[in-house]
């Protein structure tokens, strides 16, 4: 299995709720993050996407993704298969308090959604995204792309969408 193979199993695992965790594979010479089972699903599973390994002192069956249609890519909610955010019990830091939405901060992040959306789709056409932001005062933030040049060259144009 290629190091691609992999990069697309896991996120084919994650798109279905599995989480990346930061263990190891077990098995000697593997060194691919294992993913657990989507919290909720009892018991928890870990797998290795690459060699199918679980975890050390699981004995529980190994388990696969299920192969439910993914979500629509023209969403611009979160996904369904995105696990909510697990938050300890016990705080180590200040509580946070966010700061009251705005109509700029409204702007920005529905600008910003859209971004995320369209450099998506880029992405998985080739292009490339670059280390710099788009210039645009009402661009804040958005990264600036690159199409695919045949040949493999650089394409010198920079597209802020």
């Amino acid at each position: 299995m290629t190091l691609s193979d992999v990069s697309d199993k896991l996120g084919e695992y994650m798109l279905k709720g599995w989480v990346l965790t930061d263990q190891s594979c077990p098995t000697l010479g593997c060194t691919v993050p294992l993913m657990r089972s989507p919290k909720g699903r009892s018991p928890a599973i870990h797998v290795c996407v690459k060699c199918n390994s679980s975890a050390p002192k699981r004995p529980e069956p190994l388990s696969a993704p299920d192969t439910s249609p993914s979500i629509s890519s023209n969403s611009h909610a979160s996904r369904s298969s995105t696990p909510p955010t697990e938050v300890s019990s016990t705080l180590s830091s200040p509580i946070f308090a966010p700061p009251a939405e705005t109509d700029e901060s409204r702007r920005r992040r529905e600008q910003s959604d859209r971004a995320s959306s369209e450099i998506g789709k880029r992405l998985l056409k080739g292009w490339a995204m670059l280390g710099d932001e788009c210039p645009n005062a009402r661009c804040y933030g958005v990264p600036l792309v690159r199409p695919p040049k045949p040949g493999g060259e650089k394409d010198p144009r920079k597209v802020c969408e």
